[in-house]
């Protein structure tokens, strides 16, 4: 259960960008995640609003968007969204690499002054 790792880690960037703006009560948070990186969002969720309360994050609504896991094909030399058995869309070849899409983003934070 690595999301509350990770919940920390977030709670910490945007804790840290809004002392930067000068402090407030945030209201919500959008973040992207990688399509590999094996996060459950219901449980990163609720492992932010467990440690969101009692501070400036307590009843922020956590938005998390899901970056989509894109191959190259070797064969045809596309590029697109990998479907669910890593084979090209196009020429519906197996030869295909995995392009970095991994990671995670806070891509916004809504503060209340």
């Amino acid at each position: 259960m690595h999301e509350i790792t990770i919940t920390c880690a977030l709670m910490r960037v945007v804790n840290e960008e809004v002392l930067r703006r000068g402090g407030g009560k945030v209201s919500e948070i959008t973040m992207t995640i990688g399509g590999l990186q094996g996060i459950e969002p219901r449980v990163l969720e609720s492992s932010f609003n467990l440690l969101a309360e009692d501070t400036n994050m307590a009843g922020a609504v956590l938005k998390i968007n899901r970056r989509p896991v894109r191959v190259f094909c070797r064969d045809c030399e596309d590029e697109r969204v990998a479907d669910h058995r890593f084979r090209c869309g196009s020429c519906q070849g197996s030869d295909v690499r995995v392009l970095p899409s991994e990671g995670m983003t806070v891509d916004e934070i809504v503060v209340c002054a």
